[in-house]
């Protein structure tokens, strides 16, 4: 965490922890197996990263793997190749990091189907949540 991800040491889920959440309602995604930069990868990385931890994950699961969320998240981490072999595999969503929001009014095609994400920690300041939240707000 420290080194990579610029964060303190935390405890990642442990697949007690991951099936909890599926029991309570939420659906688990896949994110590589290595957190590399995808656009720095081989195509037999590529592969290798996207097949595998969808399949970790469903054997472990039991459940369908459909979400995809790169690591890093910008376009730069990120390739035309990397996105066509995310959908090969099956997946049918793929997250970016960008912050904001899709609505209904913007055409996308599959190819530019690069999800939007915002996210929200619990434990900022009400007006720091608000912020992020208003926003996007303008969108609907």
């Amino acid at each position: 965490c420290s080194t990579r991800l610029n964060f303190p040491p935390i405890d990642f889920l442990n697949w007690h922890d991951v099936l909890e959440l599926i029991k309570q309602g939420f659906e688990i995604g896949s994110h590589t197996m290595s957190h590399k930069d995808m656009a720095m990868m081989t195509d037999a990385e590529l592969e290798y990263e996207l097949t595998q931890s969808k399949n970790v994950l469903e054997e472990k699961t039991g459940k369908w793997v459909t979400h995809f969320a790169f690591p890093y998240g910008r376009d730069v981490n990120f390739s035309e190749k990397a996105m066509e072999l995310v959908y090969k595999t099956g997946y049918k969503s793929c997250a970016t990091a960008k912050r904001g929001i899709h609505n209904n009014k913007m055409s996308i095609s599959r190819k530019q189907l690069l999800l939007k994400r915002d996210h929200i920690i619990f434990a900022w300041k009400l007006s720091h949540i608000k912020y992020f939240i208003l926003k996007n707000a303008h969108h609907f």
